[in-house]
């Protein structure tokens, strides 16, 4: 895999996670960010005030690299690009007293194995290749694709429409 469709999965991972977790977000991006040395992003909310939206938060920040090595990266390979993720969630682990990293990072792989994950984040990672950057909308309609509860004929009329009332597709 070249670094591009790395980002990609990785990227596709945290989005996954946060529509499986319920966790607001609002875009993916594999748009280089010269500032700040990054080739992805993921817009999503930071704002959780218990303890069940801190476990969802550890997990989307560990599901970039756990969609990676679900996909048959070895774990080192996995982790490049990482550093911030990891920084994140161990700072949530340690602060509020939730185990080891490895216990983490273990949990965010099985999720991210989980047969209906390794599709939809196959959907996105191709949404993402394609377009560079997409919205919550776009992700949704990929996980449902991936989901069989909608089409690539839903997703075209959607990006169809929202393109004739100026969104940007």
């Amino acid at each position: 895999m070249t670094e591009i469709e790395n980002t990609a999965f990785h990227e596709a991972g945290h989005a996954v996670a946060h529509a499986r977790l319920d966790i607001d977000q609002l875009s993916a991006s594999i748009i280089p960010d010269s500032d700040r040395s990054l080739l992805g992003g993921n817009v999503a909310s930071d704002s959780f005030w218990d303890e069940e939206g801190v476990r969802g938060q550890i997990l989307a920040l560990l599901s970039g690299y756990a969609a990676l090595v679900a996909r048959g990266l070895n774990e080192g390979e996995a982790e490049q690009g990482c550093i911030s993720d990891f920084a994140k969630a161990q700072d949530l682990i340690q602060a509020f007293e939730l185990g080891a990293m490895v216990q983490w990072k273990k949990r965010a792989v099985e999720l991210m194995e989980r047969p209906e994950n390794i599709r939809a984040v196959a959907r996105v990672a191709q949404e993402l290749l394609e377009r560079k950057r997409i919205d919550v909308d776009d992700i949704e309609c990929c996980i449902e694709i991936a989901d069989g509860i909608s089409t690539e004929e839903d997703f075209s009329r959607m990006k169809q429409i929202r393109g004739s009332v100026g969104s940007k597709p």
